[in-house]
């Protein structure tokens, strides 16, 4: 459960820095 927990956690860490990436490349 923890396991996943993290997973998730590091799956919105990373989309959350890609976006960001995607905003400066934009902007």
């Amino acid at each position: 459960m923890i396991a996943v927990f993290n997973g998730a956690v590091d799956d919105i860490s990373k989309a959350m820095r890609l976006h960001r990436v995607w905003i400066a490349l934009a902007h």
